[in-house]
């Protein structure tokens, strides 16, 4: 694990310095409020230079100011580091976070997935760590947010970090606003930048965040829906298909003849759930509940005027 806590200090002082000029004191403070494991005088000297060595950035020093730069020769070499050193990092994480005894046992709470995943394209995995940190010691957070991809849309929010969740190959931050108890969800991949504060919380409305995603298929929570019964009918070759790939714990078969089977789920039925029935096409129709099947049929006929 040496290797990890070495190229996980490495990658903050790259951020550390990237986001201002610091002093060398001022890189070590940071590094050692954050909870970073050798933060000596020498050690974040010799990161500077094995920095400098390994990953040929043009870090120089200021020696009027004493503060330290990074001369960007050409960004697209210097996001292939950054992204290289986040990959390692939050791969390792992840394996450390959830596999490494008593830590991990504890620490499953806060990264709800079944099978973590990590792949090529991902983006915003820089700030998994020090999320995951903030979710186990209650620390408050400020995000500056880009909901559109877009610069001019970003937006900045003080939430209260609860889980990382993963869906559909990215990985989402579980959080409540500071002002309301509303639970929301921000995509990491949006993400422009985080700013740990001083202040702390006593979560007391969601003791155990992973509980909130046991009626949940994906990534929205609808609060003001409760959880029901959903019975949808299936194609026979669809069914073999649900057979071996469960969309839900709570799946099971009520009914099953030659041409076709019957399922039964109990979940609240949010936009993802809804998404994944439309995407079954004519394999797939909703028996109940009468709501969640006009709505359906509402969406089929939207579509009908399209392709008409």
């Amino acid at each position: 694990m040496a290797n990890y806590n070495l190229i996980k200090r490495q990658q903050r002082v790259i951020e550390i310095i990237r986001k201002r000029n610091p002093t060398l004191k001022e890189i070590i403070e940071t590094l050692e409020y954050e909870g970073m494991e050798n933060c000596s005088l020498r050690t974040a000297q010799r990161d500077i230079e094995d920095i400098r060595y390994k990953y040929d950035l043009n870090i120089q020093f200021d020696n009027r100011t004493k503060t330290y730069c990074i001369v960007e020769d050409s960004k697209s070499k210097n996001d292939k580091i950054y992204e290289h050193i986040d990959r390692v990092v939050v791969s390792e994480s992840i394996d450390k976070q959830l596999f490494s005894g008593k830590e991990g046992r504890i620490n499953k709470d806060y990264i709800i997935s079944d099978t973590p995943l990590f792949i090529e394209n991902n983006s915003g995995i820089e700030f998994f760590d020090r999320l995951l940190k903030c979710c186990i010691d209650k620390k408050c957070i400020e995000i500056l947010y880009n909901p559109k991809f877009q610069k001019d849309h970003e937006m900045q929010f003080r939430v209260y970090p609860l889980a990382l969740k993963e869906f559909s190959y990215r990985w989402y931050l579980i959080c409540q606003t500071m002002e309301k108890d509303r639970i929301f969800t921000l995509a990491l991949d949006r993400f422009a930048h985080l700013e740990i504060l001083k202040t702390t919380f006593k979560n007391k409305k969601v003791a155990k965040p992973s509980k909130l995603y046991e009626d949940v298929f994906g990534i929205s929570i609808p609060e003001e829906t409760p959880a029901q019964i959903i019975r949808i009918k299936t194609s026979k070759d669809k069914a073999e298909y649900l057979k071996t790939i469960p969309w839900h714990i709570s799946q099971k078969i009520v009914e099953e003849t030659k041409t076709f089977a019957m399922f039964e789920f109990y979940l609240k039925p949010n936009y993802e759930f809804k998404q994944l029935i439309l995407m079954q096409g004519s394999d797939v129709e909703v028996i109940t509940p009468k709501e969640l099947r006009a709505e359906i049929k509402n969406k089929v006929a939207e579509l009908f005027k399209i392709y008409k």
